[in-house]
């Protein structure tokens, strides 16, 4: 799986999240044949690059998923922000 297809996956945890799913919630991958998986799961499974930062795009559905689970958004690092999410 290429950074890229992670990086779709991965935002689809967050736009579940930001919908009010919670982490315990799950998503369809539908460029994955509408395959469903665990938020928490895929956020704690996909790993990136430390230094990789969200797409500008990306930061307001990212935040408005830390509003949603009542978390404080750390940064706009990747890595930062699965860690605060799954303590």
């Amino acid at each position: 799986m290429t950074e890229g297809q992670k990086y779709i996956r991965f935002m689809r945890a967050f736009d579940g999240l930001a919908q009010g799913k919670g982490l315990r919630g799950q998503v369809v991958d539908k460029d994955n044949y509408g395959r469903i998986f665990d938020i928490d799961a895929l956020l704690a499974h996909t790993r990136f690059d430390s230094r990789l930062v969200f797409d500008e795009s990306d930061i307001p559905q990212v935040k408005a998923a830390f509003v949603r689970v009542r978390k404080r958004y750390p940064s706009n690092s990747i890595n930062e922000c699965v860690e605060a999410l799954l303590r």
